[in-house]
């Protein structure tokens, strides 16, 4: 039963495709752009696998900001979505925009070509991380001075699919029974 399960995972994942747009990339860390766009690729494959995703594409903005959140990073998702008529009492419920594609197919937030989500890092965090030339693997020892890649943008992602459940509970007045399931990894 369980290598039945991995032979689905592993399908479903082949139906998802990514596309990174790296931008503002310092000069410092341009011959890294094949490592960083292959790592975000294998972290949101990662994501993918734990989600019955229908096919489709992710379209992902990776970029550097010296004034990124925190001096570390942070990201967001272009559009959130209305998740069709549902609602908490008289309240919308909405979902991250690549969440809602990842669960109908979809783009269902205008902009065909627009990206689904954006990640940012600061060039000095981005010198604390070390990027896995075969992040599909991870078998590579990881530097004892560095931080993992796949963690750092796994983390980024995770916070994509999660922060409208956030939202709504810091704006809305009604009570949240349990977390999302994202919230706890």
């Amino acid at each position: 039963m369980l290598i039945a399960y991995c032979t689905f995972a592993r399908g479903a994942i082949a139906e998802v495709t990514f596309n990174v747009t790296v931008q503002n990339l310092p000069d410092e860390f341009k011959l890294l752009e094949p490592q960083i766009k292959a790592n975000i690729v294998a972290a949101a494959q990662d994501w993918v696998s734990h989600i019955d995703a229908k096919p489709c594409t992710i379209e992902i903005v990776f970029r550097t900001d010296v004034n990124a959140h925190a001096g570390r990073g942070s990201g967001r998702s272009f559009r959130t979505v209305r998740l069709g008529d549902e609602k908490q009492g008289d309240k919308l419920v909405s979902e991250q925009g690549w969440a809602s594609r990842l669960r109908t197919g979809k783009d269902r937030g205008g902009g065909g070509d627009d990206a689904d989500i954006e990640i940012v890092l600061a060039p000095d965090y981005m010198r604390t991380i070390w990027w896995d030339p075969q992040p599909e693997l991870r078998q590579a020892r990881i530097p004892a001075d560095k931080l993992d890649s796949m963690s750092v943008i796994l983390h980024e992602l995770a916070m994509r699919l999660r922060s409208t459940a956030g939202a709504i509970r810091k704006r809305a007045s009604f009570r949240v029974d349990s977390s999302p399931p994202m919230t706890a990894m």
